[in-house]
């Protein structure tokens, strides 16, 4: 057996031997030194490669190899990288001289790097757990400088024994998620933050642009938000429902939505519908429309067609005091000008009309109601009209006790020369 190793190490020594004399040096006292080959190419100006190749019998054809490649400048030789692979440069694992190693890559840019051009997986973890149930590949992190002493910081990988959930874990602290602009979302004790690294609520989100908030959009209606949380400004807030503009554009947050619950520093709250609004109550069992504010501004309560009232109400209407404007009142009565229909005249208008002039009929109320304050003003003026005709009446009767006094008196006067005449 020492025989063939002897043998075999002098076949290589010959083999090596004869791409330069001393440029491959084996170390066959001293075994910590193996087998040196020197990247040795006097007044030699360009890049060279040296290493071991498995070929085919043809030579034709890469296997396997392991080498280096690098540079030479006026016979001085640098490195630049060595490898594992077919050759220097089709191999599948560098190690770059500053300890950093490409797998796909041969200029990785941290201690690993690994790179792809074929699609696929990257990197695969495998549990060889003959149970699938018990099975629990991950990736650990951890922290320490004595490998028997170590902190595990967190894992990424299957931890649970059913096996279907996917597990990012921090067993130190938070989650972080980044992009290109910086710290996105932040997942702490439970509580998911974008836009902040402390949320102290379920969900919180802190933007610092113009139009932030959440969108819910409908993807089987291109651009149709079902709901749009977020803020216009710094003063506006809003809430879409339904969103029905299907060329979208979210630099535009008030494009026509049919619901926009919207609230502003200086305008309150504001509810906005590209239609209708109602207040619907009973549960979805009993679901009933109680109140329809129209596109005009109409409001129906009880009735979804207020028609061309401000205010419809169907049913009762209870209030401790209510306060009608109108633009005139009933006081020309008592102008001087104004002249009073005769009683006659009135009775004779009633034998005819069956109400008082001025008065709607009992027909006309029906089908169109009464103006409470038409109404109020046009009573108001029978009563003063009836006010001036007992004003008239009192005149009457008083100009009549006059005259009663008086024939009360020449009748007393009669009856006296009456008796003083039958006296004599």
């Amino acid at each position: 057996m020492n025989r063939i190793y002897l043998i075999s190490i002098f076949m290589i020594l010959i083999t090596l031997c004869s791409y330069g004399q001393d440029n491959v040096l084996v170390g066959l006292n001293g075994p910590a030194y193996g087998v040196k080959i020197k990247t040795n190419f006097p007044n030699y100006t360009g890049n060279w490669a040296r290493g071991f190749s498995i070929t085919n019998e043809s030579d034709n054809q890469y296997y396997f190899g392991l080498g280096s490649y690098g540079a030479c400048t006026n016979g001085v030789s640098s490195i630049i990288y060595s490898y594992l692979g077919r050759q220097f440069n089709d191999a599948f694992m560098y190690f770059k001289p500053d300890g950093k190693i490409g797998i796909g890559t041969n200029n990785p840019n941290s201690l690993l790097s690994v790179s792809s051009a074929t699609g696929g997986g990257i990197i695969t973890v495998i549990d060889t757990e003959p149970n699938e149930t018990t099975a629990n590949p991950y990736i650990s992190f951890y922290h320490g400088s004595d490998p028997a002493n170590l902190s595990r910081l967190g894992y990424i990988g299957y931890g649970s024994s059913s096996n279907t959930d996917l597990y990012v874990t921090n067993d130190k602290g938070g989650l972080k998620f980044r992009d290109n602009t910086g710290e996105v979302m932040y997942v702490k004790n439970g509580n998911v933050g974008i836009g902040t690294t402390s949320p102290t609520r379920d969900i919180q989100i802190h933007r610092s642009t113009s139009l932030a908030g959440i969108e819910v959009v409908n993807t089987n209606a291109t651009g149709k938000s079902v709901i749009l949380l977020g803020e216009a400004n710094t003063l506006h807030r809003y809430i879409y429902l339904g969103y029905l503009n299907s060329s979208y554009n979210s630099s535009n947050a008030f494009q026509p939505a049919s619901g926009v619950l919207y609230s502003g520093a200086s305008n309150g709250m504001r509810l906005i519908s590209r239609s209708h609004i109602s207040l619907f109550s009973g549960g979805f069992e009993k679901i009933n429309e109680r109140l329809r504010i129209t596109p005009s501004g109409h409001i129906g309560i009880g009735t979804t067609d207020p028609g061309l009232y401000k205010l419809a109400v169907e049913g009762k209407i209870g209030a401790h005091e209510i306060v009608v404007t109108t633009d005139g009142w009933s006081d020309f009565v008592f102008n001087k000008d104004y002249k009073l229909k005769d009683l006659e005249e009135v009775e004779s208008f009633i034998e005819e009309n069956n109400h008082l002039p001025d008065i709607p009929s009992e027909k006309e109320v029906i089908e169109n109601g009464i103006a409470l304050g038409e109404m109020d003003a046009k009573l108001l003026q029978k009563i003063e009209e009836l006010t001036l005709y007992m004003i008239e009446m009192n005149k009457e009767v008083k100009a009549l006790k006059n005259e009663n006094v008086e024939l009360r008196e020449k009748n007393v006067e009669l009856e006296s020369e009456i008796k003083k005449m039958k006296s004599e």
